[in-house]
């Protein structure tokens, strides 16, 4: 998603008459469980952005009612000084925070890639764990987590949850992904499948 002044508020606790998306079995995102142990990662890409993290989607994760086990927080900033900002708003708000340097192609992408990478080097077993992915500007319902987790406990490896998306000045747009997803949706637009509103194992 680009970065503007637009804002994503996930939360399927906004949609409850809508299902989220989810995969099950017969999925190719439907990888097999090596371990009962499940961890939750809160993924975090940031660009000299320092006041929204504050004041946005850092405080939106602390208030989890159903709190992440661990946030990766990767800055894509050339600023050397930034990453140490980006760490100690997180260690402020009390997240156990593991803070990286984008060490992929600039921008969104190659942050998240060194997110996953990150994880996927350092977990003992990848597959227990689940990522949720938030942007910068963006902010999580108290639920979010909470209610995710509950669908992927019924056998989900990925969830999309509803969000309103809120622009100053406009009526926030209430946007409910698909329940189910085909390529063809994706040819002149996207359907409701956004890194802030997706949990991933």
């Amino acid at each position: 998603m680009k970065h503007s002044p637009d804002r994503l508020t996930p939360g399927i606790s906004r949609h409850r008459d809508a299902d989220p998306l989810h995969f099950t079995s017969g999925s190719p995102v439907n990888l097999p469980v090596l371990s009962t142990v499940r961890r939750v990662v809160a993924l975090v890409a940031t660009k000299d952005r320092h006041d929204l993290l504050a004041a946005r989607a850092l405080p939106s994760i602390s208030f989890q009612t159903h709190l992440c086990d661990e946030l990766i927080l990767v800055d894509d900033s050339p600023d050397e000084s930034s990453l140490d900002r980006s760490r100690g708003i997180a260690q402020s708000l009390g997240l156990p925070v593991g803070a990286l340097r984008n060490r992929r192609t600039p921008g969104a992408a190659g942050a998240w890639n060194t997110g996953l990478d990150h994880l996927a080097r350092l977990a003992a077993d990848p597959s227990s764990v689940y990522v949720a992915f938030l942007d910068d500007d963006d902010a999580w319902l108290p639920e979010h987590l909470e209610l995710c987790m509950e669908v992927i406990d019924g056998g989900a490896t990925l969830v999309a949850s509803g969000f309103a998306r809120v622009i100053p000045g406009m009526p926030d747009e209430v946007v409910v992904p698909p329940s189910h997803v085909e390529p063809a949706l994706f040819y002149v637009g996207n359907p409701g499948l956004q890194a802030s509103n997706l949990v991933v194992r």
